[in-house]
């Protein structure tokens, strides 16, 4: 049998057992690069020659090779395993080389090579990266050395940053072992994609290596260090050899090349292995930010309810572009805000500041707009002007600024008709949505006819939310007048929130309100221990001997039996799903009665408002007080018409699901969760590009377990090109530095005291800060909930949590106050607790971890003070 062969030689076999480097070889010579002659032995010869007569038969092999391939000329022998070069190890230096080496001696190094497989050093190296495996015996490749002038490496990417647009090349006198071995200071140049030679570093080039009396020698060389090793057409030449060699194994490739009579040659080329946290570092700039959204989305979310909500969010802020006026082309050119809107980070959804920022850029206004959407969204330190600037549009000039004034002029008429028709048209879309979910009886329909049904949500409601959007967009400005007025003229910027307490028909305190009536009916029928602790069935078998009980039920039911914790991720049981939750509300609330403090509104302006303003200022103040009360209470009504389309999208994916989990389409009827939207209705309309679900479903699912265990990503957070490939830079402020110094090319960066290191340094103070968002005083015994469903809240407890949303209303009768680490002064936690009287803090950093359960605490809901007055040791110790 013949154990050395050429590449031509090859079997489609033999070609799978030669390893990275030879099949690198193999590849070259194919794609018409100049390679040094070169054979490879194939693995099967080391066992071969564990037999003496087919030993003398190899040796005499290679001898034969030897003499057709040059005779007297010396020889690199290297290993070449299936596991070297590969895109995440390379094996670098495991295995040993062999270099210039004599003809006679070229069997005696292949030995060694297949030695150095079972090195401790290998084992070691497979141990650390834990490789499995048996021990692996390597090909051998034996290739004519090349006696080069000049020889070095070459990157086709820079692999420090990513930079696809520069190409290294590194270089040395006389042979690339000086430069391999570290044993001399190379000249290092970067080359652009156009083939110019952006810089020259040289390198001290003290000493070279070199063939003399047929031996590898170090040759000095002194003042060497100003003279370059390569001329600029050859410094070209080698970066256009790594360029070629990556477009021909299509991976970016780090190459070993070399000079030799003035002919370039390609000695070695493998993958670079140090791209994967770098790759394209010099890209997009994204920022991402959770303040608000997180409360709608808290922890995890699934696949589908993602795609859902990105989907929604593009299309709705279209139409609202649209119906302010913004133009058809201008929508059209800027699709790329609307498609990203939200991210997906370890299953958890944020906010791309960069979008909210660029599509607020386009409407009018957007100097005075930007402060209220950051109050609205929750948005904690705005980003620098420095950043903003570059993502916006370049400001027009000439002409073009006369048309942008006049388009200015046309929308704002416009926005003023949009205000002016508002209340007209929310009533004409809760017309529209009743008419859009009349009750349906999505478990009698077909497949197709659920795929159009949801398709007829989608026309009717998803890209026409107009009335709900343009409500939320005047209830950024109106809110932020009445904040900005009541600082300028009452000088008390926390009466704006006080003057919201207690205005009554807000819907998301009827739940609060209509259990804290069956409480009261619980208590009086002594049936309070059973709601709180017996089991559901034992519950539902009382609840059948009441009927007036089970009549206030079915009304729950009725209106908000969609409304549940996570009530906007598709994937969550709601109350109808599981009513236990809403029984065990129902037995705390039985054991308590809270007292809604009731407000006069005409009193608190008589008192606060008439005593600092007369005349027109105190009808101007007036006029925007009322406006913002109509259009809080408006946003928080119309988000819960939200839960109601959830509801329905909900139940027609979970129908979809069971119909999938009965044919074996998938196993269970939740695994319907961890597809996309698109996905789901392509198998229906047969445009999907795979069918295989059941696999597609184990993947997400096992990248769904593995996020579920990740700590929740920062509030905020930068990341530089793709995602995928992109290390996330959670230290946002000093990324934001870096960023800032590149664009001032090392100018003065103006940077105040963010939010986070003013929170820092006062991380074992007693005083806490936020948002106060629902005035009044209480003291009390803090309970930190991260689990509301586990929550065991005592009456008179203040609440202190991450985030909230509606389905946490269960909780708030029972609280004296409410503490959260995220929302804004017009997140839900924020409205419902004005709304029942609730003193209340939002966006104190860190709270759930810097208040402990037991802390005996004080909340100033006015000022947004939280002040701990007692640890919980010293509670203990002192009673």
């Amino acid at each position: 049998m013949k154990y050395i062969k050429h590449g031509s030689e090859l079997t489609k076999e033999e070609r799978k057992q030669i390893g990275g480097k030879a099949s690198a070889l193999l590849g070259l010579a194919q794609g018409s690069f100049h390679i040094p002659e070169w054979v490879v032995v194939l693995p099967s010869a080391f066992e071969a020659t564990k037999d003496l007569e087919q030993r003398e038969l190899f040796e005499q092999e290679v001898r034969e090779t030897i003499s057709a391939l040059g005779g007297d000329d010396r020889y690199a022998v290297r290993s070449s395993a299936l596991s070297e070069d590969g895109i995440a190890t390379s094996f670098a230096g495991q295995f040993e080389t062999y270099l210039w080496v004599d003809a006679k001696d070229v069997v005696a190094a292949v030995y060694k090579v297949w030695e150095s497989g079972f090195s401790e050093r290998v084992k070691a190296y497979k141990e650390q990266r834990m490789l499995g495996g048996e021990v692996e015996v390597p090909a051998v490749i034996i290739q004519r050395m090349v006696c080069s002038s000049a020889a070095g490496v070459a990157f086709a990417v820079n692999p420090t940053n990513g930079d696809i647009k520069t190409a290294i090349v590194s270089a040395v006198f006389g042979l690339g072992s000086a430069l391999v071995d570290g044993a001399c200071d190379a000249d290092v140049y970067e080359v652009d994609q156009k083939g110019q030679v952006l810089s020259k570093v040289l390198g001290e080039k003290e000493m070279k290596h070199g063939i003399e009396e047929g031996e590898l020698k170090t040759i000095e060389t002194p003042n060497q260090k100003d003279k370059v090793v390569l001329q600029d057409s050859e410094i070209q030449a080698v970066a256009s050899l790594a360029r070629k060699a990556s477009r021909h194994f299509n991976k970016y490739q780090d190459i070993e090349w070399a000079f030799e009579d003035g002919q370039l040659y390609l000695l070695q080329s493998r993958p670079i292995t140090t791209l994967g946290l770098t790759l394209e570092e010099q890209g997009t700039v994204g920022v991402f930010d959770n303040s608000n959204i997180a409360e709608s989305y808290i922890g995890t979310t699934m696949p589908l309810t993602f795609s859902f909500i990105r989907k929604a969010y593009a299309e709705v802020y279209r139409q609202f572009c649209r119906n302010f006026g913004v133009s058809e082309t201008i929508i059209q050119k800027e699709t790329q805000i609307f498609d990203n809107m939200l991210g997906f980070v370890d299953h958890r959804v944020y906010y791309n500041l960069v979008s909210w920022y660029k599509l607020l850029a386009i409407l009018p206004g957007y100097q005075f707009n930007k402060k209220f959407m950051e109050q609205m969204m929750g948005v904690k330190g705005e980003l620098p002007e420095a950043f903003l600037k570059s993502i916006e549009t370049p400001e027009a000039k000439g002409l073009d600024r006369t048309k942008d004034l006049l388009r200015l002029i046309k929308t704002g008429f416009k926005m003023l008709g949009e205000y002016r028709r508002l209340e007209k048209s929310i009533r004409k879309f809760y017309i529209r949505l009743d008419e859009s979910l009349e009750k349906v009886d999505v478990q009698n329909m077909r497949l197709d006819e659920l795929y159009s049904y949801y398709k007829l949500l989608e026309k009717k409601l998803m890209t026409k939310w107009d009335a709900p959007l343009a409500n939320d967009f005047f209830c950024m400005i109106g809110h932020g007048l009445l904040r900005s007025l009541s600082k300028k003229w009452l000088e008390d910027e926390s009466l704006a929130n006080q003057f919201l307490i207690g205005q009554g028909d807000i819907i998301s305190a009827k739940p609060a309100e209509m259990i804290g009536q069956m409480g009261t009916y619980v208590r009086e029928k002594a049936l309070g221990k059973l709601f709180l602790e017996g089991g559901l069935q034992t519950i539902e078998i009382e609840i059948e001997r009441l009927p007036e009980l089970r009549k206030q039920i079915n009304e729950y039911l009725t209106t908000f039996s969609d409304r549940c914790l996570d009530e906007l991720k598709l994937e969550s049981r709601t109350v109808a799903d599981d009513p236990l939750v809403l029984y065990r509300a129902i037995g705390a609330n039985s054991m308590n009665v809270r007292r809604v403090e009731s407000y006069d509104l005409n009193q608190m302006i008589e008192e606060k408002v008439n005593s600092k303003l007369k005349g027109l200022k105190r009808r101007r103040y007036i006029k925007v007080l009322k406006a913002a009360r109509r259009l809080v209470r408006n946003r928080e009504n119309l988000r819960f018409e939200r839960t109601r389309l959830f509801g329905r999208v909900r139940q027609i994916f979970l129908e979809i699901g069971m119909r999938w989990a009965s044919t074996g389409l998938i196993d269970n009827q939740e695994d319907i969760f961890y597809l996309e939207v698109s996905e789901i209705l392509g198998v229906i309309d047969h445009t999907a590009t795979s069918y295989n679900l059941k696999e597609l479903v184990a993947v997400r699912k096992l990248d769904y377990e593995r996020d579920t265990l990740k700590e929740d990503p920062p509030r905020r957070f930068m990341v530089k090109g793709c995602f995928g490939s992109s290390k996330r830079i959670d230290n946002f402020n000093e990324a934001m530095q870096n960023e800032l110094g590149k664009m001032m090319k090392g100018g003065e960066i103006e940077s105040g005291e963010s939010q986070e290191s003013k929170q820092d340094s006062t991380e074992h103070s007693s005083i806490l800060t936020g948002l106060g968002c629902s005035a009044g005083i209480v003291e009390g015994y803090a309970r930190v909930v991260l689990n509301p469903k586990e929550a065991r809240l005592q009456f008179g407890e203040i609440l202190i949590a991450k985030q909230t949303d509606p389905g946490w209303i269960l909780l708030f009768n029972m609280a004296a106050g409410v503490v959260v680490e995220r929302g804004s002064l017009l997140s839900h936690a924020a409205i419902v607790s004005r709304e029942l009287g609730l003193p209340a803090v939002v966006s104190v950093e860190q709270v759930t971890t810097r208040i402990q359960d037991g802390d005996y605490i004080k909340l100033d809901g006015a000022k947004g003070i939280v002040e701990i007055l007692k640890r919980n040791e010293e509670v203990i110790i002192n009673s």
